[in-house]
């Protein structure tokens, strides 16, 4: 299956969505949950995601990570969003490309020795 890509509304502002996530987060969410649901209609109209489950998604990152106040819920949330706009969702087409740029393989981190892809930056054609 193909991703889609979302489409942004006409008119679409990224000062409003910030002022729509900051009247989230005064009703009650968390920074994560306010952002995530400053972008429910545009998942909504797509199929994507609706919007009680962008609020449980993001329900576990009120106070960073799991309450540690250490990754920023705002920044949680647009990881989420990029995952929307630009889907992963092939781990068989995801392996054969990393594969095939050889970026992909046994490494050793700490004495661990695991495989997957390598953290490291690649200049490709």
């Amino acid at each position: 299956m193909a991703s889609k890509v979302i489409k942004l509304p006409e008119g679409f502002s990224p000062e409003g969505r910030g002022d729509l996530a900051k009247s989230f987060f005064l009703q009650g969410y968390n920074c994560c949950q306010a952002v995530l649901l400053a972008f429910a209609d545009i998942l909504e109209a797509d199929g994507s995601c609706d919007r009680k489950t962008l609020a449980i998604l993001g329900s576990g990152f009120g106070g960073g990570m799991a309450r540690m106040r250490e990754v920023c819920g705002s920044f949680s949330a647009c990881v989420v969003m990029a995952g929307f706009i630009s889907p992963a969702d092939d781990a068989e087409k995801e392996k054969r490309l990393v594969t095939e740029l050889g970026v992909y393989g046994e490494k050793v981190m700490y004495g661990k020795k695991t495989i997957g892809t390598f953290r490291t930056t690649f200049v490709t054609d």
